[in-house]
């Protein structure tokens, strides 16, 4: 049971990633434009996150 939460939190991680590279991008060219690497970790952590929930419907 250990592992259906390991990808809700690897998912978690790589969001916080994209949402560093957010800040980032905002503080370089103060303007809220995203970068191809921003929008890599926030669709990444968001499809781990709901990849992690589908199986965990599969298994009960």
């Amino acid at each position: 049971m250990r592992t259906n939460r390991e990808g809700n939190w690897f998912g978690f991680l790589v969001m916080i990633v994209g949402v560093v590279y957010l800040l980032a991008d905002i503080a370089k060219t103060f303007s809220p434009g995203i970068s191809g690497w921003t929008t890599f970790f926030l669709l990444t952590g968001l499809w781990f996150m709901q990849n992690n929930r589908r199986r965990k419907e599969l298994h009960e």
